[in-house]
């Protein structure tokens, strides 16, 4: 039997874990999740492959029973997706504790598993480890994969990820001077209050006084309705320029994707991207949606400028002239995305792989 360790309900956990976890028994695989408040030796001894993501090193409880599973000789694989030395940017710098443990542990796995062939590269420069490439995927067949456009009159420009890519916003900024907005919409898709103990504390507010300028044109009446953190829509949404989407769960994450015409997906250049996965472009193709991305690794590795997207430089005004391009050849981007991605980056393919490595 094989045992898939979720410690995270995060988009890690879930694209990493959860949802080819979930298929492959849906399928009709011997594949069990074992949630994190489960991991005992009692209940890990009965397996014979253990899959977990590396960022579970750093619980206790699952540091003391490692050595026994080695002893039992249970097949222990290690899923790496991120390179563990965060810039001093990333909002989760001072927190991050995989980097303490990372060079005790990365020679005593029996494998390794990651998003891309650059990250495997990276990741042979450390252990002699056998690493197998498991791209991140989505399954088209569920739910929360399905197109289903919501309607605008305005051509909605999408930004939607995580809390750590903040100053990656930088590299656009001040894009929309550039561009004629009164047809256009900026939507900030996953604004989240929560964990914080006052809303203005969130993260998420440097987020939206980027995308605004610090709410520059914006009629104080809405920017008074934003800064209430009410999660009604405003009534005269369709004649802003910029909109807040609230987070959603995981599982409903992706409806965002319906909700946009283009995804904005600016990186930085550093290393610690460059090892990141292709995730963004993964899911705009699932959901038929065009890409403009940075031009930079893991982007500028599976994607071909003015072909599938539009790979950009770090300035406004290229960006703003990108967008126009989107508009003008939509369908072009748009199918030829979802045709790249679906041939490469389909659930089911990518797990034939993972049931030739769990040998079942």
């Amino acid at each position: 039997m094989i045992a898939v360790l979720v410690n995270s309900l995060t988009a890690v956990g879930y694209f990493r874990q959860i949802l080819p976890t979930w298929e492959l028994y849906r399928t009709g695989n011997n594949v069990d999740m074992v949630l994190i408040n489960d991991i005992s030796l009692e209940v890990l001894s009965k397996y014979k492959v253990i899959h977990f993501h590396m960022n579970l090193i750093v619980y206790k409880p699952f540091r003391d029973i490692f050595d026994n599973l080695k002893l039992l000789g249970i097949r222990l694989i290690a899923d790496i997706d991120d390179y563990w030395i965060l810039p001093k940017t990333n909002p989760y710098y001072e927190t991050h504790k995989v980097k303490n443990y990372i060079h005790s542990y990365i020679n005593k796995i029996d494998c390794i598993t990651t998003t891309t062939k650059r990250f495997r590269d990276e990741l042979k420069t450390h252990t002699k480890t056998k690493i197998v490439v498991l791209p991140n995927a989505c399954d088209s067949s569920n739910p929360q994969f399905k197109i289903n456009k919501v309607e605008s009159k305005k051509f909605r420009i999408g930004i939607i990820g995580g809390a750590s890519h903040l100053y990656d916003l930088d590299v656009l900024a001040g894009f929309q001077d550039y561009l004629d907005m009164s047809d256009k919409q900026i939507v900030l898709c996953g604004f989240d209050t929560r964990g914080v103990d006052k809303p203005e504390f969130s993260i998420w507010n440097a987020f939206e006084q980027k995308l605004t300028n610090d709410y520059k044109g914006l009629p104080k009446e809405y920017v008074n309705h934003l800064l209430s953190y009410n999660t009604e829509e405003y009534p005269y949404i369709n004649d802003m320029y910029y909109k807040r989407n609230f987070a959603r769960d995981i599982e409903s994450y992706a409806s965002f994707y319906n909700e946009v015409d283009v995804l904005l997906a600016p990186l930085e250049n550093s290393k610690f991207n460059n090892m990141k996965s292709e995730l963004k472009a993964i899911e705009a193709g699932t959901m038929g949606v065009p890409i403009i991305c940075s031009n930079v690794a893991p982007y500028s590795d599976i994607l071909t400028n003015r072909e599938n997207a539009l790979l950009v430089g770090n300035s406004p005004e290229k960006w703003a002239k990108a967008i126009n391009e989107v508009i003008k050849n939509y369908d072009k981007y748009r199918f030829n995305l979802m045709s790249l991605i679906d041939d490469n980056y389909n659930l089911h393919t990518i797990n034939k792989k993972r049931i030739k490595l769990y040998d079942i």
